[in-house]
């Protein structure tokens, strides 16, 4: 999946003034992408909010698993349009039933205090793997698990986990998580489209989840986040890399 083929998936087809339709990236696990949704979702909202806000929050809840073979409606309800921020909610559907909801807040550019907490004192990713060359030498111990990652990565971004991989870790961890990530291809889009092609990758945050359940999911194979808080940072659109914990 290349960069144009996210912009895509996120741009959704108008039916009315609060509702959009949106078409599903065909995943190797058989139902829609938690990204994807949370993406178009955050999309629909956007094309209901005056040109100079900016989502700063968004707070969703995984309800049913999507079905690849259809597409998904997103009705949107314009809850609030305050002087600074805006809100909406934002329900995903497919043949009439509920599968995703979402409330997200948007501010106006506006001056005031900025704050930061300091970056992690990790190592450069000049000086790290790939998450992909970290699997490449164990693929023939684990050789489904590696085709499976290969198969579900997205191509578009690369990652430099700062420790092991939670693919190769076997054990119990903390739910801490170093990763540098970014996008392969130079960009020169808005705040907003990157805002939303960076959470389609959101199945890296999921990591985070895995560290203290992996005795549990080498039985199990298969998870689900049914909850996803995230807060959108001010940021450049200058191609970079962005870590994260």
């Amino acid at each position: 999946m290349n960069l144009e083929e996210i912009i895509s998936i996120v741009t959704l087809k108008k039916i009315d003034e609060n509702k959009f339709e949106g078409q599903n990236y065909h995943t190797s696990w058989g139902t829609v992408f938690g990204g994807q949704t949370l993406s178009q979702s955050l999309h629909a909202a956007y094309q209901t909010v005056p040109d100079d806000r900016i989502a700063h929050s968004m707070h969703a809840y995984f309800i049913l698993p999507g079905n690849l073979d259809e597409p998904v409606t997103y009705e949107v309800d314009k809850i609030r349009n305050g002087g600074s921020f805006t809100t909406r909610r934002v329900v995903a559907f497919q043949k009439n039933r509920a599968i995703f909801n979402m409330a997200a807040s948007f501010q106006k550019k506006e001056d005031g205090y900025d704050h930061q907490i300091k970056k992690p004192n990790v190592l450069t990713p000049e000086l790290l793997l790939t998450d992909i060359q970290q699997a490449e030498d164990h693929k023939d111990l684990t050789p489904e698990r590696y085709a499976q990652l290969k198969q579900s990565h997205p191509e578009v971004f690369e990652f430099k986990p700062v420790g092991t991989h939670t693919f190769l870790q076997k054990e119990n961890t903390l739910p801490l998580n170093h990763c540098w990530f970014r996008l392969k291809d130079k960009i020169d889009l808005p705040v907003p489209i990157l805002n939303k092609a960076i959470i389609l990758n959101n199945f890296k945050f999921l990591n985070i989840f895995i560290l203290f359940l992996l005795p549990l999911l080498l039985i199990i194979f298969l998870f689900l986040s049914l909850c996803d808080f995230i807060t959108l940072s001010q940021c450049s659109t200058n191609p970079g890399i962005f870590s994260k914990s």
